[in-house]
């Protein structure tokens, strides 16, 4: 987390599940600036068990710019680049959403009544019509805590408009603390 000021993990995560329990809403969406540390509180909201969905992460070169978004199974048994860095930018594999991606989220989606943790959804998502009908089904079939990449795209705006969903933006802790 890059704000100091912060109160720490465990109290964060006890301010966000009691303003959460009494939302009453069926999903959590925590969202913030890069290096807000949404993926550290989830996987703190975690705990200890292997929860059921996926999470994405860069893998870096010697030179500190991203190769490869990769997104992975919580239980490592399902992996797929998601993104290429090429020519200064990362690009979307579109083939890998509608491959391995959709089958993963096919997976997901027979996991009746149980919480998934997506950590994260981003930009990369939009290239594909198919897998972002999918990613936002996942939503419907039962409760979600996810991880929103800080952005405005379609998708992303979509997510945290969901009358089922509880956004809590990192960016802004001082007024849910």
């Amino acid at each position: 987390m890059n704000n100091t000021n912060r109160p720490a993990v465990p109290q964060l995560c006890n301010s966000i599940m009691n303003i959460f329990q009494n939302s009453k809403k069926r999903s959590l969406l925590l969202t913030g600036a890069k290096g807000s540390g949404k993926s550290t509180l989830c996987s703190a909201l975690v705990g200890d068990t292997v929860p059921s969905g996926f999470r994405s992460y860069a893998q870096r070169g010697p030179d500190g710019l991203p190769r490869y978004i990769w997104l992975e199974s919580w239980d490592g048994r399902h992996r797929c680049a998601i993104g290429r860095y090429d020519q200064g930018q990362m690009v979307a594999q579109r083939h890998v959403f509608e491959g391995d991606a959709l089958q993963l989220l096919s997976q997901l989606s027979c996991l009746k009544g149980e919480r998934l943790v997506l950590d994260e959804i981003g930009f990369l998502e939009e290239c594909s019509p198919t897998y972002v009908q999918a990613l936002e089904q996942l939503f419907q079939r039962g409760p979600v805590l996810a991880v929103l990449r800080n952005g405005n795209t379609p998708l992303l705006r979509r997510l945290k408009s969901r009358a089922d969903c509880l956004t809590i933006n990192l960016d802004e802790w001082e007024t849910w603390i």
